[in-house]
């Protein structure tokens, strides 16, 4: 690995996501999530994210969504950019890095990103020609190859971002539907079922 630059970002420190559940009004649905080691990088414990609806309803799904959004918003706080000549790198592998001047660098990374760059003169259809022009010595057969990579701390769990759910934009028409012979069908909480037309009807 030739060249090794660290940046660090301020990100959302904490994380607030909010719920409504009807079978339980009263409850706020309410979870926060502090990203850890936000102190040690210098940042502001209340810069926060919050969100609803959380699209959760059972505390059992609310923390971990929590975290998970925090982890997503915080993947790129410390990022580092290198240059190297290894083609087994590839998003996802981990290593460890040593021998750097600064000894804050020498720790475990993990790959997040990989762009390959390489030269094979020899392949081409005439032979040590490129671009029409004819290569001279060593340049004439030489093969190159090194790729650029984008790096994330090791202990960082990475998190892709989410797919945004569709939204309807204006209401919509739809016809109360239920068994034959009944007005109107309710279940327990008094809901009724609605068909839309672009829906099947089978």
């Amino acid at each position: 690995m030739r060249k090794l630059s660290h940046t660090a970002r301020v990100a959302a420190a904490t994380a607030t996501l909010k719920d409504y559940s009807f079978k339980n009004p009263a409850y706020a649905q309410l979870h926060e999530h502090l990203g850890r080691d936000v102190e040690q990088h210098g940042q502001n414990a209340d810069y926060e994210h919050f969100d609803y609806p959380g699209r959760y309803k059972q505390d059992a799904s609310g923390k971990p969504f929590t975290r998970i959004r925090l982890e997503q918003l915080r993947r790129e706080v410390i990022t580092a950019q290198a240059e190297s000549d290894l083609p087994e790198l590839a998003p996802g592998l981990r290593f460890t890095l040593t021998d750097h001047d600064t000894e804050s660098l020498n720790r475990d990374w993990q790959a997040i990103e990989v762009s390959h760059f390489g030269e094979q003169p020899q392949a081409l259809e005439e032979d040590g020609m490129v671009a029409g022009k004819e290569l001279q010595g060593d340049a004439a057969g030489m093969t190159r190859y090194h790729n650029q990579v984008t790096l994330i701390p090791g202990n960082t769990p990475w998190r892709a971002t989410p797919n945004p759910k569709p939204r309807v934009d204006g209401p919509q028409v739809a016809f109360v539907v239920g068994p034959d012979g009944e007005e109107i069908h309710c279940d327990e909480h008094g809901r009724v079922k609605v068909q839309f037309p672009l829906g099947s009807l089978r």
